[in-house]
């Protein structure tokens, strides 16, 4: 099954789908990347989103690799903006209100985390 249909299957639904792509996010690739990442990297916004409905959940976006970079840092640094564009629209869902006495925005911290270079995505 390719790619572009497992997403499709387990987005609609299909049990067999979900189970593999589960397989899938539970396996670091090459320098300890998520699903999130390699698809992040290729410019892949469909399977971007697909992703970021299947594990709502703010790991996969501040999960670092071996190179201490986000998906993030990965989708700027290959000219991925439309990816950039909807990892940082799903960390501001995933970002719980702040309250008046709070300084540090989840949202600005994310876009700002720097990689072992100190390069943020900004940067790259």
């Amino acid at each position: 099954m390719d790619l572009d249909t497992l997403y499709a299957d387990a987005l609609a639904g299909d049990a067999e789908a979900i189970a593999e792509l589960e397989k899938k996010a539970d396996h670091l690739s090459q320098h300890d990347r998520t699903i999130l990442h390699v698809e992040s990297m290729y410019g892949h916004p469909e399977r971007v989103r697909s992703i970021m409905k299947m594990f709502e959940q703010i790991f996969f976006l501040v999960k670092l690799d071996t190179f201490k970079q986000t998906a993030l840092h990965l989708a700027a640094d290959h000219g991925h903006t439309e990816v950039v564009e909807l990892l940082i629209d799903a960390a501001r869902a995933l970002s719980s209100p702040l309250g008046d006495d709070d300084i540090h925005d989840p949202v600005e911290d994310f876009i700002r985390r720097a990689d072992e270079k100190m390069s943020t995505a900004l940067h790259l």
